[in-house]
């Protein structure tokens, strides 16, 4: 399998409205994969939480992750494991072609433990934790120890656990999540998004206690991915 996942494209992306070119593109993907391996070198001898965050819809950021869970698989940077976060508009599961209906919002209310909602890819030291059934997510039964004690079981057995979060402005049970992450970067669509509202998005995301570390930059002529400090 090559380290670029194919996917099939949405409608946005067929009529070039998701800015994935830039953040698709293998060879930024490596350079963004070593700049995070760089900031994160030495931090812990655990496992290190990655999560990936964005100002709107449409900036490819689940592609993105796939492709950097592979490279990062493929580089021997594992055991990776890439966990589907965004409950509203899971896609991880339809990239690894896996089926079941069980993830990570059935860990969160304590239906399974994490090592029953994990699945192996087919790309070797590279598993999976889908979104499971968001309607669980409703549910009283939610609680931030389930949470906190899913992560600590996964920084204990893999190396580097990604994590697709919904936008923003959807994130509700997410942030709880966010705030597990040693580093959380958000995606800017700088043709959709104003500067202004990054920064207050960003911001906002500070004072919840998410440890943002940078921004990348989507729809730019030559994308250069950048760990902004904020």
């Amino acid at each position: 399998m090559n380290s670029k996942i194919e996917t099939k494209p949405s409608k946005s992306e067929r009529s070039g409205k998701s800015g994935e070119r830039g953040a698709g593109g293998l060879s930024e993907i490596d350079t963004l994969l070593w700049r995070i391996k760089a900031r994160l070198e030495n931090e812990s001898d655990q496992g290190q939480i990655i999560a990936m965050t964005s100002c709107s819809k449409g900036t490819g950021i689940s592609t993105l992750l796939a492709n950097l869970a592979v490279l990062a698989a493929k580089n021997h940077l594992g055991p990776v494991l890439l966990v589907d976060a965004n409950m509203l508009a899971p896609r991880q599961h339809r990239i690894f072609r896996h089926k079941t209906t069980t993830g990570l919002a059935d860990v969160m209310i304590g239906d399974v433990p994490p090592n029953e909602a994990i699945f192996p890819t087919n790309v070797e030291s590279l598993d999976l934790m889908p979104s499971g059934a968001p309607s669980h997510l409703n549910s009283a039964r939610v609680i931030s120890e389930n949470c906190e004690e899913m992560f600590q079981w996964a920084r204990e057995r893999y190396a580097m656990i990604l994590v697709d979060l919904p936008q923003i402005d959807d994130l509700r049970h997410g942030l709880m999540i966010a705030r597990q992450a040693d580093m959380a970067l958000v995606s800017v669509r700088s043709d959709f998004v104003s500067r202004t509202a990054a920064v207050q998005s960003v911001q906002r995301l500070i004072s919840d206690g998410v440890k943002v570390a940078g921004t990348i930059l989507s729809r730019q002529t030559t994308f250069t991915p950048k760990l902004l400090r904020t």
